[in-house]
């Protein structure tokens, strides 16, 4: 049974709309978000065959809506319609931004640099732009795997400030999130592989075996925190 982006499931005895399908080689990696009253808001990925999931077909019927739904919609679609280099981040970040914060994001989207040094000095906001960045990019489906590589005093905060920010969930990979991936997964699937938004300090990376599992797969964008 093929499950693509935006069908409902049932997994757990729960439906979930799907948000996103990684398919590897013996398993695949689902992100869902709950449709129900008691999972609502919430997103978990699960891993297929391990977790049974089921597709629900949809209704062939058309279904009425109240006014107050059909007006949200066209207001999203209306907000959603932006022309060519404009970001959409933005409007979605849950921050005040200032004018210099949004300089980076709009040379990546602009096509003028797939390069981008943040310099700054403390306080400006060097994070939030890298985060601007990245959901930019996310949304204009540019770079569905980041990783970002940072002191390991820091891997929380990136976290945080990526999850209420900008609604972007990652994870944090070291040593015992990869002892129980491997534990979890199929034999000879790189658990890095599994993780469409990893965090990992330098000094976890920068180990040989380590280095050479997240070297085997493919990052859409790496940032590095802490570069100099």
């Amino acid at each position: 049974m093929q499950i693509s982006q935006s069908d409902v499931v049932r997994v757990r005895r729960r439906r979930w709309r799907v948000v996103d399908v990684r398919a590897y080689e013996r398993c695949e990696v689902l992100t869902l978000e709950g449709v129900e009253p008691a999972n609502g808001g919430l997103q978990c990925r699960f891993v297929a065959p391990f977790d049974v999931v089921e597709r629900i077909e949809r209704r062939s019927r058309l279904t009425r809506i109240s006014r107050r739904l059909w007006r949200r919609a066209c207001r999203a679609l209306i907000a959603a319609d932006t022309p060519p280099g404009a970001l959409t981040g933005p409007r979605l970040a849950r921050i005040d931004l200032l004018p210099h914060q949004l300089e980076p994001a709009l040379a990546v989207v602009r096509g003028l640099g797939s390069r981008v040094l943040l310099a700054d000095d403390v306080g400006l906001g060097k994070t939030i732009q890298a985060g601007l960045i990245m959901s930019e990019l996310r949304a204009l489906g540019a770079a569905d795997r980041i990783l970002i590589i940072t002191p390991a005093g820091l891997r929380d905060q990136w976290v945080h400030e990526l999850s209420a920010r900008f609604n972007i969930e990652a994870a944090v990979l070291d040593v015992r999130a990869v002892r129980r991936s491997i534990a979890t997964l199929p034999v000879g699937v790189n658990p890095w592989q599994t993780v469409p938004v990893a965090i990992a300090s330098v000094d976890f990376i920068k180990q040989t075996e380590v280095l050479a599992a997240a070297a085997a797969c493919r990052w859409d964008a790496i940032v590095v925190d802490e570069a100099l």
